[in-house]
């Protein structure tokens, strides 16, 4: 009967009959499959444990890798030259918010093993933990680059303003000047008429 389940779970899963009975993971109440196309629950006992919550977080983990997809297709776009810093700082502000309100390693008690375990494997199955720091490193290593070639720029422009106003500084320094050697030589020409 579990061969047959099994080819049943495969097909409506994957679409064919790769699944075997061995890929099952043997649990005290059940026997389980996860992998990136979907999770099998096979009950020994004729009541799986919580089948709900697995589901539930099944449906968590594929929000996750969506949304860590959809965050890294916005980073690809935003790096399409010109890159633009500003919608890279806004993605960048975004992915940190999502990682602080959203996200989270473990989103099961501790204390509820099996829940907590299946997690792990759905977890695993769809590689969140990886998706989670390459996408982080990603973010972080383009916002530093971009940060770093806009310092530059500012860098090459404000030494260009610095030389464009030493520029007009020496300007109005040699028109004082001009005035006054003008001054002066308006003073001695008084100077002469008077005590001549």
């Amino acid at each position: 009967k579990k061969e047959h389940d099994c080819k049943n779970a495969s097909w409506f899963v994957r679409e064919s009959l790769t699944l075997k009975q061995d890929n099952l993971k043997e649990l005290p109440s059940e026997w389980r499959h996860v992998d990136g196309r979907g999770m099998v629950l096979l009950e020994k006992h004729n009541s799986l444990d919580q089948p709900k919550r697995k589901i539930l977080l099944l449906m968590l983990a594929v929000a996750y890798s969506q949304a860590f997809q959809q965050i890294n297709e916005e980073l690809a776009n935003a790096l399409k030259p010109p890159a633009d810093l500003e919608n890279i700082e806004e993605l960048y502000e975004r992915a940190a918010e999502f990682n602080a309100r959203y996200y989270f390693f473990n989103p099961v008690k501790l204390t509820n093993y099996p829940t907590y375990n299946c997690w792990q494997d759905i977890r695993e199955a769809y590689q969140l933990p990886v998706q989670y720091s390459e996408l982080n490193e990603q973010i972080e290593q383009v916002h530093s680059i971009l940060s770093h070639r806009k310092k530059q720029k500012d860098d090459i422009e404000s030494q260009s303003r610095q030389q464009k106003n030493e520029k007009w500084y020496k300007n109005i320094t040699l028109v004082g000047l001009f005035l006054s050697v003008l001054g002066l030589i308006e003073v001695f020409d008084t100077l002469i008429k008077r005590f001549g």
